[in-house]
Protein backbone atom coordinates (compact mmCIF):
# COMPACT_ATOMS: atom_id res chain seq x y z
CA UNK A 1 0.00 0.00 0.00
CA UNK A 2 1.34 3.22 -0.82
CA UNK A 3 1.31 6.12 1.37
CA UNK A 4 -0.94 8.06 0.03
CA UNK A 5 -3.66 4.97 0.26
CA UNK A 6 -2.35 4.87 3.89
CA UNK A 7 -3.44 8.40 4.85
CA UNK A 8 -6.38 7.89 2.42
CA UNK A 9 -7.53 4.97 4.66
CA UNK A 10 -6.37 6.51 8.57
CA UNK A 11 -8.83 9.54 7.03
CA UNK A 12 -11.91 7.36 5.97
CA UNK A 13 -11.34 5.53 9.42
CA UNK A 14 -10.95 8.78 11.44
CA UNK A 15 -14.11 10.19 9.25
CA UNK A 16 -16.30 7.10 10.08
CA UNK A 17 -15.00 7.37 13.68
CA UNK A 18 -16.49 11.02 13.90
CA UNK A 19 -19.67 10.36 12.04
CA UNK A 20 -20.56 6.85 14.68
CA UNK A 21 -19.30 9.59 17.27
CA UNK A 22 -21.74 12.23 16.43
CA UNK A 23 -24.24 9.75 15.80
CA UNK A 24 -24.26 8.20 19.34
CA UNK A 25 -24.17 11.76 21.27
CA UNK A 26 -28.41 12.59 21.09
CA UNK A 27 -28.82 9.50 22.19
CA UNK A 28 -26.10 9.68 25.46
CA UNK A 29 -27.54 13.12 25.53
CA UNK A 30 -31.06 12.16 26.41
CA UNK A 31 -30.02 9.02 28.66
CA UNK A 32 -31.19 9.53 32.37
CA UNK A 33 -29.00 10.79 34.59
CA UNK A 34 -30.04 8.27 37.30
CA UNK A 35 -31.74 5.14 36.92
CA UNK A 36 -34.89 4.68 38.73
CA UNK A 37 -35.18 2.70 41.84
CA UNK A 38 -36.44 -0.50 40.07
CA UNK A 39 -33.50 -0.13 37.36
CA UNK A 40 -31.00 -0.40 40.55
CA UNK A 41 -32.61 -2.58 42.85
CA UNK A 42 -34.53 -5.06 40.95
CA UNK A 43 -34.84 -7.69 43.05
CA UNK A 44 -36.09 -5.29 46.00
CA UNK A 45 -39.00 -4.23 43.63
CA UNK A 46 -39.81 -7.68 42.75
CA UNK A 47 -39.82 -8.45 46.32
CA UNK A 48 -41.62 -5.44 47.07
CA UNK A 49 -44.88 -6.26 44.40
CA UNK A 50 -44.73 -10.00 45.54
CA UNK A 51 -45.64 -8.32 48.95
CA UNK A 52 -48.61 -6.23 47.74
CA UNK A 53 -50.19 -9.61 45.86
CA UNK A 54 -49.52 -11.82 48.85
CA UNK A 55 -51.10 -9.04 51.12
CA UNK A 56 -54.05 -8.61 48.87
CA UNK A 57 -54.31 -12.92 48.69
CA UNK A 58 -53.73 -12.85 52.69
CA UNK A 59 -56.78 -9.91 52.58
CA UNK A 60 -58.94 -12.21 50.39
CA UNK A 61 -58.58 -15.30 52.39
CA UNK A 62 -62.20 -16.53 53.67
CA UNK A 63 -60.50 -17.98 56.97
CA UNK A 64 -58.93 -15.86 60.40
CA UNK A 65 -56.79 -18.68 60.76
CA UNK A 66 -56.88 -18.01 64.61
CA UNK A 67 -55.77 -14.79 64.31
CA UNK A 68 -52.91 -15.61 62.05
CA UNK A 69 -54.36 -14.17 59.28
CA UNK A 70 -54.58 -10.58 60.53
CA UNK A 71 -51.30 -10.66 61.89
CA UNK A 72 -49.55 -12.12 58.69
CA UNK A 73 -51.58 -8.93 57.25
CA UNK A 74 -49.95 -6.57 59.30
CA UNK A 75 -46.63 -8.21 58.95
CA UNK A 76 -47.02 -7.72 55.23
CA UNK A 77 -47.35 -4.56 55.29
CA UNK A 78 -44.80 -3.48 57.87
CA UNK A 79 -42.29 -5.46 55.28
CA UNK A 80 -43.51 -3.15 52.12
CA UNK A 81 -43.29 -0.29 54.04
CA UNK A 82 -39.50 -1.09 54.86
CA UNK A 83 -38.83 -1.77 51.49
CA UNK A 84 -40.38 1.37 50.18
CA UNK A 85 -38.76 3.33 52.73
CA UNK A 86 -35.19 1.44 51.62
CA UNK A 87 -36.16 2.65 48.52
CA UNK A 88 -37.02 6.23 48.95
CA UNK A 89 -33.84 6.34 51.18
CA UNK A 90 -31.91 5.03 48.08
CA UNK A 91 -33.02 7.99 46.00
CA UNK A 92 -31.62 10.69 48.28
Amino acid sequence: MSIEASRLSRTALAGAFVFALAGLTPALAAAPASPSASEDHPKMEAALEALKTARADLHDAKHDFNGHRVKAVEATTNAIREIEAALAEDKN
